[in-house]
């Protein structure tokens, strides 16, 4: 199902909307206008649109891509920048997108300034509270805007929660699968759906591990709060669970794009590439290192791309663009990262999925050394570079080695599709669509 732009408004910007446009708003803060039909479905999934990829010239949401494929009654509701590629390739019955879930933000900001202090008293003792036993030190103005912030959230979760109740009123589903289910700001619409006897289910969309504070609690989460997490985390793979605290279930599923793309990578033909990957580290000593390494393997005829976080590329493009002018570096505007990895031999970065993800692509990864890499790296799956001339060192060596397509299972379970429908149809009980006779 492909959907064109004209099909759905585009990202509101509140401070553009029209006298009437805003006060029709302002009621809908007060009484919600959920234009959602009363329409039964299984599964309802609630995602940010983020995660995208581009296949054979068409673009793809992998984080539920393959789960619309696979379930039978699926609704989705979309909060974020509409786009014509968001939902390209999904075959959904019916896609809902609300953007006035945003639009709350400037009214419950509106509010917070009108309503008497005295409504928020609790809520400013407890911030008191807090500021006194665990953050020293904070000025008077710092406190404010942290008091202003948190009043501005208390009146948007008040809102959400209404709205919340409306929609899964109206669609009943018995699954809800959350992206970022776990990092608390999606925590209210959790408790609601759990206290209403629904499965909450939370899809690995990155790294995790013992350092990444959305997955590890104490004892008291575990004891009085979990209600506010999720009930299982697909991850995509039995490794992602080891070692980390959550009161979820972890159900290896996998990423079917890679076990698709991993299977075939075997047919794309060698390139002699390292592709640096930055992840939001200090881009200017970042493209000094690409600089330097691509003076030397110049010498072995290897090319050197450097590639930049989706979050630094409208900052820092037109800087390093001017950085690397005279170099023979390479910029990498691929928009999906995986084409790039199919044509490079070795991956390096400071910090990031994409090393893991090279793994099952048959792209060797090298970790570079840093503050960060014993949190985000693991030396059993890649090598470690402490500076440049190791870096050099592991791409020159093993120049003339084939790739590796051995899928590493641990980190990536295989089957995937075969997976989902296991959970969800198995152990979930949700129907699943006819696979296709061939």
């Amino acid at each position: 199902m492909e959907l064109s732009q004209d099909e759905f408004p585009a990202y509101v910007n509140y401070y553009s909307l029209s006298l009437r446009e805003k006060m029709s708003s302002l009621i809908g803060l007060i009484k919600p206008d959920v234009s959602i039909p009363r329409s039964n479905c299984e599964v309802l999934l609630i995602v940010g649109g983020g995660t995208l990829i581009e296949i054979k010239g068409k673009v793809t949401n992998w984080l539920i891509g393959d789960l619309i494929q696979e379930l039978e009654s699926t609704k989705l509701i979309y909060m974020g920048a509409v786009s014509s590629n968001n939902f390209s390739n999904l075959s959904c019955p019916d896609i809902q997108l609300y953007s006035r879930i945003a639009r709350h933000t400037f009214f419950a900001s509106l509010m917070a300034r009108i309503i008497p202090k005295t409504y928020f008293k609790d809520l400013d003792q407890h911030i008191d509270e807090v500021c006194f036993y665990f953050l020293h030190g904070l000025s008077k103005e710092v406190i404010k805007k942290i008091k202003t912030n948190m009043r501005i959230t208390k009146l948007k979760l008040t809102f959400e929660d209404r709205m919340w109740k409306k929609i899964l009123n109206r669609l009943k589903p018995k699954v809800l699968v959350i992206e970022d289910a776990s990092y608390g700001s999606m925590s209210n619409l959790v408790r609601i759906a759990k206290l209403q006897g629904l499965v909450v289910v939370e899809p690995q969309h990155g790294w995790i591990g013992p350092s990444h504070g959305s997955y590890n609690y104490g004892t008291h989460i575990y004891n009085e709060h979990s209600d506010y997490l999720p009930d299982y985390i697909l991850t995509y793979g039995k490794y992602w669970a080891e070692g980390i605290r959550h009161p979820g279930s972890m159900i290896p599923i996998g990423k079917p794009v890679l076990n698709r793309l991993g299977l075939s990578c075997n047919k794309v033909q060698s390139h002699k590439t390292l592709l640096l990957t930055s992840s939001g580290s200090d881009i200017n000593r970042f493209v000094e290192l690409a600089i330097n390494v691509s003076r030397e393997l110049d010498k072995f005829a290897v090319n050197v791309k450097l590639r930049l976080h989706p979050s630094e590329r409208d900052r820092f493009k037109d800087q390093v663009i001017s950085k690397l002018y005279g170099s023979s570096v390479e910029l990498d505007s691929n928009f999906d990262v995986y084409a790039s990895l199919l044509t490079s031999n070795w991956v390096a970065g400071f910090s990031s999925t994409v090393l893991f993800e090279a793994i099952a692509l048959g792209v060797k990864p090298i970790a570079l050394e840093s503050p960060l890499s014993d949190y985000y790296s693991d030396p059993s799956f890649m090598a470690i570079a402490k500076n440049e001339v190791d870096l050099i060192r592991f791409v020159t060596n093993g120049l003339d080695s084939d790739k590796d397509t051995n899928l590493r299972l641990d980190i990536w379970a295989n089957n995937s599709e075969n997976r989902i429908r296991i959970f969800f149809g198995q152990t979930l009980d949700i129907g699943l669509r006819k696979k296709p006779q061939i």
